[in-house]
């Protein structure tokens, strides 16, 4: 990226991977990038869904930090599609199954999971 006035270069864009989406396939970058609950073992989870795993709770909570981040840029710009889809479990799914099959070439019995979300 170059700027107008002077020229000089304020950045630079990688396009090495990127690619056109559906918007359903928003996901949390991968610094907060957590296996959804219904992908892990329910052993994890206390009655209430929450994980065990001091960790992943961070995890959890900095994603929600993340999100009320988003939802404040987007309140001044009204428009709601990265904070609609980033906080819905089932589009974080859908996203998460897409890169679990596309990009780490797992299958599993994640159709199943595709045939629950219809």
């Amino acid at each position: 990226m170059v700027n107008e006035n002077s020229f000089d270069i304020t950045g630079i864009i990688d396009w090495e991977g990127a690619f056109t989406a559906l918007c359903k396939l928003i996901s949390f970058p991968s610094f907060l990038a957590t296996i959804p609950a219904s992908f892990d073992l329910p052993r994890k989870y206390d009655q209430d869904g929450q994980p065990l795993d001091e960790r992943l709770r961070e995890r959890w909570r900095q994603r929600g930090e993340y999100l009320e981040m988003v939802r404040s840029v987007e309140h001044e710009e009204s428009n709601h599609l990265l904070s609609a889809g980033l906080g819905s479990e089932r589009d974080q799914v859908m996203a998460y199954l897409y890169w679990a099959y596309g990009g780490f070439g797992k299958l599993g019995f994640y159709h199943r999971i595709i045939e629950q979300l219809r």
